[in-house]
């Protein structure tokens, strides 16, 4: 049998087997993705935002999510090359609507000695997790990936079949930067999204409502802030 949401019940009386088994993985993978230096403002750290773009792709590929790394087809005002988008898609059934989450992995700069821990080093204290990212936006994407596979999995264990919802992911990383390039790599993408979706021309980086079919959902609140528990803030030095 399954629960009303088509889980497996769990035998102690919970929701589901699957359900919340996802937590302490999101965790482990938080830790790992905040101590990515991804400063976009800060060329001098290109290579670990590469490495952030990297993180994702490695991620969405673990889903079994069909991944894209895009490069922006333009030069940024200093002349150099825009960080990369990372794009991926999991189910494409035509039948069904399309979910698109947008996020970013790059960060704002941290000036670490108005800091109480160290910003790249994350640090549970008081039921938060602290450190440079964990709400804007390494949380909430890891947040959404990881609820993802829950679904997935609760599915898949339900035997129910894939779930009645293709998902799109888009991860830039030039959001603290501008967007640079952004609208141009995702107009220029647009027909890797298969043509049961289409993003809509807007002034600003964002997942937006459409049609059947078409972009039904999207945004970084999309994230469980329940699962994440995370908050980022400058910490003032303590007395």
């Amino acid at each position: 049998g399954t629960t009303a949401a088509g889980c497996p019940p769990s035998p102690n009386g919970g929701c589901c087997l699957v359900c919340g088994s996802q937590d302490h993985a999101l965790v482990r993978a938080l830790r790992d993705f905040v101590a990515i230096r991804s400063v976009s403002s800060d060329r001098k750290a290109r290579d670990e935002c590469l490495r952030g773009a990297k993180f994702l792709a490695n991620a969405l590929e673990s889903l079994g999510a069909d991944v894209k790394v895009v490069a922006p087809p333009v030069v940024a005002p200093d002349g150099s090359a825009p960080l990369p988008i990372v794009m991926g898609r999991l189910f494409r059934d035509a039948r069904h609507p399309t979910l698109v989450f947008y996020g970013h992995y790059d960060v704002q700069p941290a000036e670490e000695p108005d800091w109480r821990t160290p910003p790249f080093s994350m640090v549970a204290a008081d039921g938060y997790l602290y450190g440079r990212g964990t709400s804007d936006n390494k949380g909430p994407v890891l947040a959404f990936i990881h609820a993802v596979r829950e679904m997935h999995e609760c599915w898949r264990a339900s035997g129910a079949g894939p779930p009645p919802v293709n998902v799109a992911f888009v991860l830039e990383g030039e959001e603290e930067n501008g967007s640079t390039g952004f609208r141009e790599a995702l107009a220029a993408n647009r027909l890797w999204f298969s043509p049961s979706s289409s993003a809509s021309g807007t002034s600003a980086p964002c997942a937006q409502g459409g049609g059947e079919n078409g972009l039904v959902g999207g945004g970084a609140a999309l994230g469980d802030a329940r699962s994440v528990a995370s908050a980022e803030q400058r910490q003032q030095p303590a007395a």
